[in-house]
């Protein structure tokens, strides 16, 4: 999302010269240099730019590692804990718990339900599964892009593929 709304931005010159912004050595290069240029614009506030750091971290923290990460692990659950933006989004971040029922599991925020047995861990997943698509939509808002659903993506693709696929209903 960065790097297209810097390329709408600088969209002068030549498609080389343009390319070369992007590319290794070129100013915007890496998603540090996108964020930065994004704060300083004044496309994104603190709270977004605190979060965008922390998914970088944890970018890295992936792609960079030599041992095995995942959500689950302590140092990636922390970061996950301290985003911001989800705040915006959902009144009860950081407040979900979850419990044992005789047939299940319960989800709840503030007081723990009577029904409840046990307290459950939250995996990490649960975290990163709704911690993402919060900052990732703000940042859309943010930038003021138009983002794509996926539904439609796959309605064009089978459209153009068998022809009345993806057809609005009669």
């Amino acid at each position: 999302m960065l790097e297209r709304k810097l390329a709408t931005e600088f969209d002068k010159g030549s498609r080389k010269e343009q390319e070369a912004l992007f590319s290794v050595g070129g100013p915007f290069h890496s998603l540090s240099a996108k964020i930065r240029v994004a704060r300083c614009a004044g496309w994104i506030g603190d709270d977004l730019l605190h979060d965008l750091k922390l998914l970088r971290q944890i970018r890295n923290d992936f792609a960079h590692r030599i041992e095995p990460c995942s959500p689950e692990a302590n140092e990636i659950r922390e970061k996950l804990e301290r985003l911001k933006t989800p705040h915006e989004i959902y009144c009860d971040w950081g407040g979900v718990r979850a419990a044992e029922l005789p047939d299940g599991i319960i989800l709840y925020s503030g007081e723990k339900p009577e029904e409840a047995g046990a307290q459950l861990r939250l995996p990490g997943t649960f975290a990163l599964k709704l911690g993402i698509p919060a900052v990732v939509g703000v940042l859309g808002t943010a930038l003021d892009l138009e983002l794509e659903s996926t539904e439609t993506v796959g309605q064009q693709v089978c459209g153009a593929n068998s022809g009345s696929a993806g057809a609005p209903p009669e």
